[in-house]
């Protein structure tokens, strides 16, 4: 009885496992193109604007960065070359969620479409 429930609960993981990787696998930058601000931690601030082709650029208070961004299991990957970094994010409802990383540091970041 143990190893039947213990079975069917494997089962029932890895099926939501494949369907979380399904829908995640269905973004594309046509989903997230447009202008965005975004405010990480520490009342950190960013504009972004990237296109349906993954062109990007993002300024802030210390800087900008430009490029194209690769899709990554249903996250978008926004790579520096000034600076070593990046900021990954993925679609949540209308918002866009991650992190930023520059250099050591990683902190969470949310944003918005820009009105």
């Amino acid at each position: 009885m143990g190893r039947r429930i213990l079975a069917v609960a494997t089962a029932v993981v890895a099926a939501a496992a494949m369907m979380g990787s399904l829908l995640a696998q269905s973004a594309s930058f046509g989903d997230i193109a447009g202008k965005w601000e975004g405010v990480g931690a520490g009342g950190t601030r960013l504009d972004m604007d990237i296109d349906a082709a993954g062109k990007y650029s993002v300024s802030s208070a210390r800087g900008s960065e430009s490029g194209t961004a690769k899709m990554e299991g249903g996250q978008a990957v926004l790579s520096f070359t000034k600076n070593p970094g990046n900021i990954k994010v993925a679609k949540k409802g209308e918002t866009l969620v991650g992190t930023l990383t520059l250099g050591a540091n990683t902190n969470p970041i949310t944003f918005n479409r820009k009105k």
